[in-house]
């Protein structure tokens, strides 16, 4: 079923208002005849017509094979397709508000200026996908996959990103504070002015980031990979810091006092200037690759 385009109350929705206010920043309006509807053509799946402008608001499209399908303007609020295949599709102007997109493999997909307010995004692929400015804010994307993905100036404040793929990601002038991180890969992402206070970073891999003056005091940073990482002039006082991996680390005027850097590794790490006062590197690694008998290991 298609929209009634005469309907004035649809174009003021205030889901059309955000559409269009993003459309604006995105700075598209000059590309906006190359994302229009290419033509009427639609697909079959689960007994639903699919295509531009369709009205498939709750509609089940799970595991259906959607590989580069125009749905320009297309309405799936609340509407399911949990492991579809979504590559290449055209959502410009898509309402997805509320929609599962779980298992989904959206790589490819022009999602620019998409609405996907509430959307569960859990396990979803969006590698390399266009997501600037985005309100991901207190979503669960678990086990998303983000993988150079561009997130530049996007909420991310308090969401899980529990086991996350955001390898490369540029997350550049972004949010993610209190986000939950545990387990989660950022490693080479670009995180230049991020906002990352109160974020939980658990067993994460973040090797190869500027994370320089950072402060993440008081946080529980067992198991995490900082190898490679500029974390010069950082506060890591009072954290848990058991089994991390700290080698080749930038470490240079670091604040350890208190830390705990039980068997962590240290090996080949600068820590010129470093406070290390009150510290317990039993079991360590140290930058010589030497191993720490005691607290102090010195």
């Amino acid at each position: 079923m298609q929209h009634d385009r005469t309907d004035s109350n649809a174009a003021s929705s205030p889901s059309r208002r955000r559409l269009l206010g993003r459309l604006a920043t995105a700075g598209a309006v000059a590309g906006l005849a190359g994302c229009l509807a290419s033509g009427d053509e639609t697909v079959e799946c689960n007994g639903h017509e699919v295509g531009p402008e369709a009205d498939l608001a709750g509609a089940d499209l799970s595991g259906c094979d959607l590989r580069g399908v125009d749905l320009t303007e297309a309405d799936l609020t609340d509407a399911d397709l949990s492991a579809s295949d979504l590559r290449d599709a055209n959502f410009f102007l898509a309402d997805l508000s509320g929609a599962n997109l779980s298992d989904a493999d959206i790589r490819g997909a022009d999602i620019l200026v998409s609405e996907l307010a509430a959307a569960d995004l859990s396990e979803t692929d969006y590698s390399g996908t266009e997501l600037p400015g985005r309100d991901f804010s207190g979503d669960d994307l678990s086990g998303i996959v983000l993988r150079d993905a561009t997130l530049i100036e996007s909420d991310l404040s308090g969401t899980n990103l529990t086991g996350a793929d955001l390898a490369g990601a540029d997350l550049s002038e972004s949010s993610l504070a209190g986000a939950n991180l545990t387990d989660a890969d950022v490693s080479d992402a670009d995180l230049t002015d991020a906002a990352i206070e109160d974020v939980t970073l658990t067993g994460a891999t973040a090797s190869n980031v500027d994370l320089s003056a950072v402060d993440l005091s008081g946080a529980d940073l067992s198991s995490t990979d900082f190898s490679g990482s500029d974390l010069s002039r950082g506060d890591l006082s009072e954290t848990t810091l058991v089994e991390a991996n700290l080698s080749d680390a930038d470490l240079r005027l670091v604040d350890f006092t208190g830390a705990d850097l039980r068997k962590s590794t240290l090996e080949d790490a600068s820590l010129s200037g470093a406070t290390i006062a009150d510290v317990d590197l039993t079991g360590a690694t140290w930058r010589d690759g030497s191993r720490c008998e005691t607290e102090t290991c010195f």
